[in-house]
């Protein structure tokens, strides 16, 4: 018999509160950290309009590999505004 084995890369749930999207508007960008329970080096949604492509080198700093992840946060957090 076959077991169904949970995927060792977890798709992202969705992590958008009303306290995230509060501190996003704001522009509060600790308290949106604490709202979407970012790691300290992981990159803050807030931050990533500043740069003008998605890294590609895997040498970057850590907390630059996390664009995507705040891109996509950042994306949740403009639809959940309007």
């Amino acid at each position: 018999m076959t077991t169904r084995r949970t995927p060792r890369i977890r798709l992202m749930r969705s992590i958008v509160t009303r306290e995230a999207v509060a501190a996003f508007r704001d522009g509060r960008a600790m308290d949106l950290h604490v709202a979407l329970n970012l790691k300290p080096w992981e990159m803050s949604p807030l931050r990533v309009q500043t740069i003008a492509e998605p890294p590609r080198d895997e040498e970057l700093p850590v907390w630059l590999r996390s664009w995507w992840r705040a891109a996509a946060l950042r994306e949740e957090l403009i639809a959940a505004t309007d």
